[in-house]
């Protein structure tokens, strides 16, 4: 009889089978360590990079500071992508200055040379180039937002794609100018100079452009005027000296603007009208405008100065060396852009037939607790 024959398996067969498995595990474990290393490494080596380019930025900047702000002439400055908010740089000259991506929030430009400058990409919210030369300057996508450009030559200017929302323009020359696919409202164009060969983005058939004389109109030596802008947090108590220029709001609260005009001449003015821009982030309490003078310190209300979210108000027969006051409640918006505090900047025009002169106040909102 056959008889089937046993098979015995080999006891370190046995055992290799059974660690099979447990050498799988300390290699996965190995390679998943090494590369969780490798990882590490890399994420380490970036923001160690990032941290040093960043130092790099930072000292650019103070550099670019110091140097714009020590010297009246710094043409072509390489200022591409630095943080240089609320940078000094006005009656400078800064032609062909290249700030591509640059943070220029709250700049000064005043009076400065910034023909052929390049700002595309950059963020110009609430910077003042109020009577700068910028001639052929590029602010292709650049936020100027509540940016200041009164008297600013943008001739042959490239501004495609901007963000003007809540820009100062009066009596800005956009002549041949290029404005396609920007964000503005016609009637921040009010009192601004354009050509037949400038492209807007918006229909302006209702505006007239302010070129020729009326952009260099300069003042009667005997005939002057001033105007002096400050705010202050909640509405008016008659108070004018508790006033400022600068102000912390929140969002809801809301602030009062004073528009204090002086005839500093020794002849009668028969008007001087004011003007406040629309601003972005601020809503004009509608019943809220009053007049004061040196004849009536009770106050007239004046809500008829309330024109679609910006003010516009004949303040009256000014006798020589007389001051009156113009006084405009403001909320600010519930709606914040963002939860990082921002600036807005209000400015306020006094004008008549022999000339206009402006000022500013800023409103810093601070959303804080209130921003979802």
């Amino acid at each position: 009889m056959l008889r089937g024959r046993r098979t015995t398996q080999n006891p370190s067969e046995s055992e290799s089978e059974s660690t099979h498995p447990l050498r799988q595990q300390v290699v996965g474990g190995l390679i998943a360590g090494l590369i969780a290393g490798l990882v590490v490494g890399l994420a380490l080596f970036y923001l160690d990079r990032e941290a040093t380019k960043s130092d790099t930025r930072h000292e650019e900047s103070v550099v670019w500071r110091n140097q714009i702000g020590g010297s009246d002439s710094t043409p072509g400055a390489v200022l591409d992508s630095l943080d240089l908010s609320g940078l000094h740089a006005s009656d400078k000259v800064l032609r062909e200055m290249s700030a591509r991506s640059a943070n220029l929030d709250d700049a000064y430009f005043v009076l400065s040379d910034l023909s052929g400058a390049d700002f595309t990409s950059a963020s110009l919210r609430g910077a003042d180039l109020s009577r700068a030369t910028a001639r052929g300057a590029r602010f292709d996508g650049a936020d100027l937002r509540g940016a200041v450009l009164t008297r600013t030559s943008l001739v042959e200017a490239v501004l495609t794609d901007a963000d003007l929302r809540g820009a100062t323009l009066w009596r800005a020359d956009l002549r041949n100018a290029d404005l396609s696919g920007a964000l503005i409202d016609a009637d921040s164009l009010h009192g601004a100079c354009w050509s037949d060969q400038t492209t807007l983005p918006v229909e302006v058939d209702s505006l007239e452009s302010m070129c020729a004389g009326e952009l260099d109109r300069p003042f009667d030596p005997g005939v002057q005027f001033s105007v002096n802008t400050t705010i202050r947090p909640g509405f008016w108590s008659g108070e004018v000296s508790t006033t400022q220029t600068r102000v912390n709001a929140a969002p809801g609260e809301t602030v009062t603007l004073v528009v204090e005009v002086t005839n500093v001449g020794s002849t009668d003015l028969d008007e001087i009208i004011v003007f406040v821009q629309e601003a972005p982030y601020l809503q004009v309490v509608p019943t809220s405008p009053i007049l004061y003078n040196d004849s009536d310190w009770r106050g007239t209300p004046a809500p008829q100065a309330y024109q679609s979210g910006s003010i516009h108000q004949d303040t009256g027969a000014y006798p020589g060396g007389s001051k009156g006051y113009l006084l405009v409640d403001y909320e600010v918006t519930s709606d914040p852009p963002s939860c990082e505090p921002f600036n807005v900047r209000l400015v306020a025009y006094a004008f008549n037939e022999v000339g206009t002169v402006n000022e500013s106040v800023m409103v810093h909102v601070d959303p804080g607790g209130s921003c979802q």
